[in-house]
């Protein structure tokens, strides 16, 4: 039996910049931009 290999994303520099943008000053919350983007709410 094998184990199911996860492979992390890599995000540049500026799409980080720009989650935390939307959720510092758009007040966006976090759930709503992890759905968004599609990424963990971690």
């Amino acid at each position: 039996m094998t184990k199911k290999q996860k492979f992390r994303r890599k995000f540049d520099k500026e799409f980080k910049v720009q989650a935390i943008k939307m959720i510092l000053e758009d007040h966006f919350p976090v759930v709503e931009i992890a759905e968004r983007l599609k990424l963990n709410q971690t």
